[in-house]
Formats: structure tokens, sequence, C-alpha cells
């Protein structure tokens, strides 16, 4: 669907984004990651062919955008961070003027504007004018306005910005529904909003691509390790000796006596498979020493920690 080669963007003596390349498969939906500033909103450009690229190349279905511009169009939904609307227009009569600037034919406007309205659940508010929507009804007429004439292709950037936790919960099911049906590449700085929605994460900072992949394929280069923490009825030092020497045990460490931290290795790293689990023979140790288990509870890395790790000192 899309192929992004040495994809460069500056402006005047200042990059964007730099030499980013990778490729996102029909069907799939991709979370871009990174902080503020990290080249987000660029990219996004230029896969719509807002931007023109300093460098490099952006193809859709196989095609360059720069020499086919109107392809890309006709076949993409953007939802861009500022929700650009027109405030003064019904929520209708928004949607009916966008649909007309999208579409060949007339006569199927009327019910490619009735579906936006029924998926974004807009039909209450449907005659309202715009402005006197609150933020996340507006955010929801900017996703209708993308999802008009069913494209094959949507870039949602920042779809819940500003939103309450209520109208986050709401967004996140409305993209849910989608992903069967699109391609979607959404654009985030909230790794949890798209931990459970997407096949595969691109993370960014400072414009340079940090890391691409599937969740596993990216933890598995994490280079923090798994802790399992315990609560026992009492920690000696035989106890603590066993237990440093259990295989895929790195550290051990004690407070108040009862509290223990073990720091596991149960990843290796690049792509090598799992290492044996520890935590039976851990718990073999507690046993033949007679120790009583109160808790145990396992931390393994996760795409919150790799992507604080990534983007932290970049």
């Amino acid at each position: 669907m899309i192929q992004v080669t040495h994809l460069t963007k500056r402006f005047g003596k200042q990059s964007a984004i730099s030499d980013l390349n990778f490729h996102v498969r029909a069907g799939e939906v991709v979370g871009v990651l990174g902080p503020n500033g990290a080249g987000k909103t660029t990219t996004f450009r230029c896969l719509s062919g807002l931007l023109e690229p300093t460098e490099g190349e952006v193809r859709v279905l196989d095609v360059p955008v720069a020499k086919d511009p109107f392809l890309t169009r006709r076949i993409l939904g953007y939802l861009p961070e500022g929700n650009p609307l027109s405030p003064d227009l019904t929520v209708r009569e928004y949607l009916d003027f966008r649909i007309h600037l999208k579409l060949d034919s007339p006569q199927t406007a009327a019910t490619t504007v009735e579906k936006s309205l029924q998926i974004c659940a807009l039909k209450d508010v449907e005659n309202r004018v715009i402005r006197r929507l609150s933020h996340g009804f507006k955010r929801r007429v900017g996703l209708a306005e993308a999802l008009l004439g069913s494209p094959q292709l949507l870039l949602l950037d920042e779809p819940t910005n500003g939103l309450d936790p209520e109208q986050v919960v709401q967004i996140r099911k409305l993209l849910s529904s989608l992903k069967s049906t699109h391609t979607v590449l959404i654009a985030s700085h909230i790794l949890s909003e798209l931990d459970l929605l997407c096949d595969r994460f691109l993370i960014l900072s400072n414009g340079t691509l940090k890391a691409w992949g599937s969740r596993e394929e990216l933890l598995a280069l994490s280079k923090q390790s798994a802790e399992l923490h315990l609560e026992i009825s009492e920690a000696d030092t035989d106890l603590i000796a066993k237990l440093r020497a259990v295989p895929g045990v790195n550290t051990v460490t004690v407070s108040r006596n009862t509290v223990v931290t073990i720091v596991l290795t149960m990843y290796r790293h690049a792509s090598d498979p799992l290492l044996n689990d520890p935590r039976e023979a851990i718990h073999a140790c507690l046993k033949n020493a007679s120790v009583i288990l109160l808790q145990m509870r396992l931390e393994m890395p996760n795409l919150e920690s790799l992507y604080l790790e990534l983007t932290r000192n970049a």
C-alpha cells in the first residue's frame, strides 16, 4: 500500500524528517509514535502529498505520489492534527460540501455522507452549527470527513488530542471498528492509545526512525530486563544465595527484610528466542526453604518502556 524510501524534508537548514524508510501493507493499522516535534505531522503531510519531500520518495499503490498526487487524494482520508473545519456550517452542510470536492458522481454523495454520519455517531447533531459543538464532537466531524468516500487509506494525526477520557474511549472504539476495512496510520505521542489497535509501530525521534516493527519485534530490541517482585514471610542469607544461583536471574535485592526484587533475563536481544522462564525454579527455592509466598508480580519490558528508552536521550 505505502512504500517510503529515504524520505527527507528540510525547512531551510532544519531537517524535520531524515532518511525515513518503511512500508505499510494493505489492511494494516500502524501506530506512528514520537514526542512532540518528532516529525509525525511532517511525515503525514509528505505521505498525503501536501508537502513535497526534499529527498526520497513516497509510493502509494506503487505509484509515486509526486507524479500522481490526485491518485493519493482519491484513495486517502486525512484527519490533520489541527482539525480544520468550517465553524459556521452545520455538520451535514459541511460534509455535503466536502463530499462534492471528493466525488466525481454527485448521485452517490448523499449516501456517502449518511454513511459517515452513522459511523461517527453524528446523526443527533447533524443539523447543529459546528462552532457550537464540543471538542469531542468536532473531532468526530473531522473523522467523518476523512471517511467520506470509504478511502482505502486513512491518515489520522493525533485523533484523540484534547479529548476527555470518555471521549478518548469513544474514539478508540470507533478506530477499532475501522481496522477490518481500511489501511490506517495513526500518529500519537500516547502509546497506551495505540497498543491494542496497531499491528506494527513506527517510533520517531528528532525526525529519525528509531524503531519499526510489530510489538514482539520491538520488545526484542529492549535493553531492559524483566523484574519479579516478591513478598515473602522471611528472606535469610541462604535463600538469597540460592535465588541468585537460578539460571536467568541477574540480581536479587532485599528491602524491609521480606520484599525481594529479582531482575530476570527472559528475553535475549535482537530476535533470539525466549529464554526458559526462571519463575518455576524460583518458586522451588521458596518452597524448599519453607517460605510463605505472600505476593508475586512480574513486570516485563513493554512498549512504553522501550519508547522512553529510544526517545528520552535522542
